[in-house]
């Protein structure tokens, strides 16, 4: 089967995307020399935030549905969490219903007006249907909700001026990945590409802007199918990704690897190029590896515990064999060290999730685990990955506020069993629309199932008078306890009846942002309190047992 799939913000007007010429050469394996590991590199350079935009359309109501879009989408996800520097907070995930022309435009603004600030990085991953216009010669992505007019389209020019927008905030690097085809009448050469690179050419690149696009094809329809579960084209960018031991890896050698491989094995030639007129100065979009290196040992304040092999000719075996039992009894006392630190961050994760204690002890809590782990492991980076949880914890519980959660909620009698209607494992539904959690008490009633901004939520929920009244906002933490992957629709129990991904929290950012939680990826992010694309509101009270 063949998708027809447009690469997407490779064709709006030809004139807006220009090639460097030269061909890439025929040998084209990617060596990388580096003195660093991946997370010290992090560390060293990297001075803004990662962020992702990743849609993966499958399902369609006015075109033929795809099969792989999804998966791609997801797996990608997966692997920048896992082993580059996206946290799940900075990635927004799209899929088939959510992937609608209003909510994609909300997702690019918000970015824009609320997320991105200088030095920032933008990755972008389009797997979806598509269109080109050969007499306007336009591209479009066909979102999930388009009907069969172009006019129902999302334009490509549109995602140019979403870039020249991020641009004009000082983002560093753009790149704009699109497993699509139709692209137009494009050349296939390359800008040259430098197959072994080292520290100062990722210096030099990483100091200049970029924007940059790679695409699955040119005027050629691109296959939905490939392998395992992928488009030929997505299997082999997320092997080229997964694959990879480098500290760090660039767009541009990420796209001659995929185009090599594509090019081998299906009838399609990728594209990769930079994108003309919104600030590209010749950098670099860098995959920074946090996997690698992990194996090496690391400077810290209790350096002196690793132990020097005796190397020079005159050690004798029993130097040797000294020194050995010295390196192992090192690093057996900084694994004893490192599981209790372990066990501290578990009895932190207990004291975090608690509904009984209150947010300046949480943040406590957490000061007092980093107290804890404040010595440098130099046989792990598991120390370090739990330190950066740990501050960011405290940051979060010591700006934390509630609203509208009344101190003294009203008690009103439990649901009588009689009025039950329907069961789902712990969960009771009402015939009043209330669904009870059996084993924490607590009762919830689904919102309107229409776009809801924070503020609507809000006002949705102070006017709620329900079966006694009580009901305030949920907690983020009472969100996630929802959360159940492969549940129903929305992975949750279907008693809970919405065709909504995110639910918002009561939780409060500053002046103008509140926290969320997306069913999608079970994931909690944080919004402008003033959108409402696929947002919706969920009561909450908890019920006495008499």
């Amino acid at each position: 089967m063949k998708r027809s799939r447009f690469i997407a913000a490779a064709v709006w007007m030809a004139a807006c995307l220009i090639l460097i010429g030269g061909n890439a050469g025929a040998e084209r394996a990617i060596k990388v020399k580096s003195r660093y590991e991946g997370l010290k590199l992090h560390n060293k350079y990297s001075t803004g935030t990662n962020y992702a935009l990743v849609i993966g359309i499958n399902t369609y109501r006015n075109h033929s549905d795809l099969k792989t879009a999804v998966n791609d989408a997801e797996a990608l996800v997966r692997l920048l969490e896992k082993k580059y520097f996206f946290e799940p907070g900075n990635i927004i995930l799209l899929k088939n219903r959510d992937a609608t022309k209003a909510s994609i435009m909300q997702e690019f603004r918000d970015l824009v007006a609320t997320k991105v600030k200088k030095g920032d990085n933008v990755f972008i991953y389009y797997a979806g249907h598509g269109w080109f216009d050969d007499i306007l010669d336009a591209g479009y992505w066909v979102t999930s909700e388009a009907s069969k007019s172009p006019a129902s389209f999302l334009e490509n020019n549109t995602v140019y001026k979403f870039i020249a927008a991020l641009d004009k905030k000082g983002v560093q690097h753009v790149f704009l990945v699109s497993d699509s085809c139709f692209s137009g009448s494009f050349t296939k050469d390359h800008r040259a590409i430098e197959t072994e690179i080292d520290d100062r050419y990722f210096r030099k690149k990483y100091k200049k802007p970029s924007r940059n696009i790679l695409t699955s094809g040119g005027v050629e329809p691109v296959a939905d199918e490939g392998k395992e579960g992928h488009s030929v084209f997505a299997y082999y960018f997320l092997k080229t990704l997964k694959q990879n031991p480098h500290p760090y890896l660039s767009g541009k050698q990420v796209g001659v690897q995929v185009e090599e491989l594509v090019t081998r094995n299906s009838t399609q030639t990728p594209i990769s190029k930079f994108i003309h007129g919104v600030g590209d100065e010749g950098g670099q979009f860098f995959f920074i590896n946090k996997k690698s290196g992990q194996q090496e040992t690391r400077p810290g304040p209790m350096r002196q515990e690793t132990v020097d092999l005796p190397s020079k000719g005159g050690a004798s075996f029993e130097d040797i064999l000294k020194a050995e039992k010295e390196q192992q009894k090192a690093v057996e006392r900084w694994k004893t060290w490192q599981e209790a630190r372990n066990r501290e961050y578990t009895q932190a994760q207990e004291i975090d999730s608690s509904k009984y204690l209150k947010p300046e002890q949480k943040a406590a809590a957490w000061g007092r685990y980093l107290t804890a782990v404040s010595d440098n492991n130099p046989f792990s980076t598991r120390d370090d990955e739990l330190r950066k949880k740990a501050k960011e914890r405290v940051r979060y519980w010591k700006g934390y506020k509630v609203a509208s959660i009344p101190e003294k909620p009203k008690h009103v009698p439990p649901s009588p069993t009689s009025n039950a209607i329907k069961h789902d494992g712990i969960y009771i539904a009402y015939a009043n629309g209330i669904v009870r959690d059996t084993n924490t008490g607590l009762e919830w009633k689904v919102g309107p199932d229409e776009n809801t901004n924070w503020n609507e939520a809000r006002s949705w929920v102070q006017s709620l008078n329900l079966d006694g009244g009580g009901w305030r906002m949920p907690t983020i933490n009472e969100l996630k306890g929802l959360y159940k992957k492969g549940k129903g629709n929305r992975n949750m129990t279907p008693l809970l009846k919405t065709t909504g991904w995110w639910v918002w929290s009561g939780e409060t950012k500053g002046s103008s942002d509140a926290w969320d939680f997306d069913f999608s990826g079970g994931r909690r992010g944080w919004s402008r309190r003033d959108l409402s694309p696929n947002k919706r509101a969920f009561a909450v009270r908890s019920r006495g047992d008499g």
